[in-house]
């Protein structure tokens, strides 16, 4: 079998159970807590709250698997002892699971994998956290595999890495501008001391203009404003992502998100947040997994409040409310917390009467 990506939110979970399928038969079942996993691990690494391990592949004489056999991880993510969720995918977008584990699959999953992991590098590197949705991701490849792997696990890849939509291409010039630096060589002999100059006008040329300069280039001769026309081998054609794409390549495949942030984007990430908050702290406060609570959640910002408003029915369900914003009590947890840009946010909650 091959090596099972499984990764948990810490503040909500702090353990999981696997159900191992050989052919739909149960060969497996063992809870794991933090201090058990250890013999399994090969890797692990926190992010963002979240908890990233690589399971190693389970010994085949314990499982009693046939070389070949189709493999099946039913994870359960625990609170307490008590099972919280299950699936072989994600959920609620943030403990997923690559489950469906195969030798003929394992080409896909390390596509998958690779894929997830340089999504998750980018948003580290660019102060993107998961909880903020992204428009779309693209995955820059001519590999067949590639595609056939978002086809098969797309949901999976969209929801680990919070994004509405993921698709392949291989048109990579969609995601760069260009522009023109020179060549200091060929430059020399045509500028002699005016090669500074020219360094200095080509770094302060707006976008347009060396739109218009880039496209001049096949011809032979870029025109430059003040200094006329230039033959074009003074120059080299650079590529950098457009302002709205970040980039990361590994292997024979690059990855590219869309980080432009509407406004419902946005409001989006905060609501998520919103709702994390209200998560942990029904933890905190030792509630029973299926009580149902009354919760008031309120904000003198008025954007903050607009954003709880239009949301009511989704947090009620999220988090088990049976009364939201109706009632006055005396709270059995009550916490203030920052949002979005450290808007404040003002939590109560008590289990319900």
């Amino acid at each position: 079998a091959s090596d099972v990506n499984i990764s948990y939110d810490t503040n909500a979970f702090d353990g999981i159970r696997i159900k191992i399928y050989q052919d739909e038969t149960l060969i497996r079942d063992e809870v794991l807590d933090d201090t058990g996993l250890g013999e399994y691990i090969s890797s692990q690494s926190v992010v963002d709250n979240r908890k990233i391990v690589t399971l190693k592949p389970f010994n085949s004489n314990k499982l009693l698997a046939r070389t070949g056999a189709n493999l099946q991880y039913v994870v359960s993510f625990m609170n307490n002892g008590i099972k919280k969720k299950e699936s072989v995918i994600f959920i609620d977008n943030r403990v997923p699971a690559l489950s469906i584990i195969s030798e003929k699959g394992e080409d896909k999953t390390n596509i998958v994998r690779s894929i997830i992991a340089s999504a998750l590098k980018l948003r580290n590197e660019n102060n993107l956290k998961v909880k903020q949705p992204l428009k779309k991701a693209f995955v820059i490849s001519a590999n067949t595999n590639a595609l056939k792997a978002i086809e098969d696990y797309k949901s999976i890849i969209e929801e680990e890495l919070n994004i509405k939509e993921i698709e392949l291409t291989t048109d990579v010039e969609t995601f760069n501008d260009h522009y023109l630096t020179l060549n200091f060589r060929n430059a020399g002999k045509v500028l002699k001391g005016d090669v500074q100059k020219m360094k200095v006008a080509l770094e302060n040329t707006d976008d347009v203009t060396m739109n218009k300069y880039v496209s001049e280039l096949e011809t032979g001769k870029v025109s430059i404003k003040d200094f006329g026309e230039m033959p074009s081998d003074m120059f080299i054609k650079n590529s950098k992502p457009k302002q709205e794409f970040i980039m990361e390549s590994a292997d024979d495949m690059t990855v590219v998100l869309d980080i432009t942030l509407t406004q419902e984007l946005i409001n989006e990430g905060i609501l998520r947040e919103i709702i994390r908050n209200a998560q942990i702290l029904r933890k905190e406060a030792n509630f029973e997994i299926d009580d149902r609570i009354d919760i008031n959640i309120k904000s003198k910002d008025v954007e903050i409040q607009n954003i709880i408003n239009s949301n009511n029915d989704k947090i009620k369900s999220e988090v088990l409310g049976n009364t939201f914003n109706e009632i006055s009590f005396t709270p059995e947890i009550a916490k203030e917390v920052e949002v979005g840009n450290g808007q404040k946010v003002e939590f109560e909650l008590r289990v319900s009467k």
